[in-house]
């Protein structure tokens, strides 16, 4: 019998795909910036960055199985407050999660409610479990972030610092993953 490739665990894997769009992100970056084609040097910077952000944050969303705990637990919480239609107490099964704030659960309520329109004529059941609709609000944030990183780092310095700046929080490890 053939011995089957061994899978590498998920962080392994998180891991060489963030190096992997850290290099395609450098090679867009050259391009854009040798290309002859880009004749709005004003945005040229602030558009590679929300193009990259995009990249980075919504192309992995249902890619990936939940993989820390409080994403689960953010994530089964939000499913309760929706079954049960209490949006003031949060809990996880029978456990109340008072220590945590309310906004960041209204806002995945808020979304997967929203995204689950259609999922609602087709599966009654399963609308609720798809975990891409838990994790948008925090790539959404994460796209704010890495906006407002280069907007204030542009003006305390130049663009191309503010332009470096946000591209490394986009390539370390633990912003991607975290959101």
């Amino acid at each position: 019998a053939a011995d089957k490739p061994e899978i590498p665990p998920p962080i392994i894997a998180i891991f060489l795909f963030l190096i992997f769009m850290l290099v395609i992100i450098c090679n867009i970056c050259f391009f854009i910036q040798n290309c002859v084609f880009m004749k709005i040097k004003k945005y040229q910077a602030f558009s590679l960055i929300i193009f990259l952000s995009l990249i980075v944050n919504f192309t992995t969303l249902n890619t990936y199985p939940v993989l820390d705990r409080d994403e689960a637990r953010y994530a089964q919480s939000t499913k309760q407050m929706l079954e049960t239609g209490k949006y003031n107490s949060i809990n996880f099964q029978d456990e109340l999660r008072s220590k945590k704030p309310i906004g960041i659960y209204w806002l995945q309520a808020l979304s997967v409610s929203i995204l689950s329109q259609k999922d609602d004529l087709i599966k009654k059941n399963n609308k609720f479990n798809n975990i891409w609709k838990y994790r948008i609000v925090s790539s959404l944030f994460s796209l704010l972030t890495s906006i407002l990183m280069f907007l204030i780092a542009s003006k305390l310095f130049d663009e191309k610092i503010a332009f470096f700046s946000a591209l490394a929080l986009q390539s370390t490890l633990l912003f991607s993953i975290e959101s």
